[in-house]
């Protein structure tokens, strides 16, 4: 029996399609809805794990799984909220997105802050690119920054060629900065 996309959507359904990272253990994430949220004051409503709603115990935001992708302006109605769910679960069922690149950001001392991961296909888009931030034993398993600021990729690098007088090059993406860097290094 086929369930409707009213009945399996979930909280976490359109957190992921807002890009927003999970929420912490009392269910509390920042909320889209107004700024600045320091304090994670948005609360998802209902079991854990099977979250049908929300409120903000700041600004009073509160609805259900359509109503958050309507009011954070993923969707510009309720209907094109659920066809957008139901996408996701089409998409799931019928697409495997992979890793195609990592990019480790580095505190300048060499020891790594976050790993940014390229993703394709994204979820609403060619790519999408998620970020990891590291722990004693490696990487964290579920993608978010919590807040943290990336320093700028291959700070080691930056730091060690200021110092040394050299030249820096600007690009766009992490992906054409190590590309332009193994030119160069063929070069020398």
């Amino acid at each position: 029996m086929m369930t409707s996309v009213l009945e399996r959507a979930t909280m976490r359904d359109a957190l992921t399609i807002a890009r927003l990272p999970e929420p912490n253990a009392r269910g509390f994430i920042r909320c889209p809805f107004h700024r600045p949220d320091n304090n994670p004051s948005l609360h998802l409503v209902g079991d854990p794990g099977r979250e049908t709603g929300y409120k903000c115990f700041a600004c009073g935001e509160s609805g259900g799984v359509f109503d958050f992708l309507v009011n954070a302006r993923f969707a510009p109605d309720r209907a094109a909220a659920a066809k957008m769910l139901e996408a996701r679960f089409d998409g799931v069922r019928q697409t495997q997105r992979r890793a195609v690149a990592s990019f480790t950001y580095d505190d300048g001392d060499g020891h790594p802050v976050a790993r940014i991961d390229r993703i394709e296909p994204g979820q609403d888009a060619a790519k999408d690119f998620l970020p990891y931030l590291a722990t004693p034993d490696g990487f964290a398993k579920k993608p978010g920054l919590n807040g943290t600021k990336l320093p700028v990729y291959r700070r080691t690098d930056v730091l060690r060629t200021t110092r040394d007088g050299g030249s820096l090059f600007f690009t766009e993406g992490e992906g054409k900065a190590d590309a332009l860097r193994n030119a160069l290094a063929r070069w020398e």
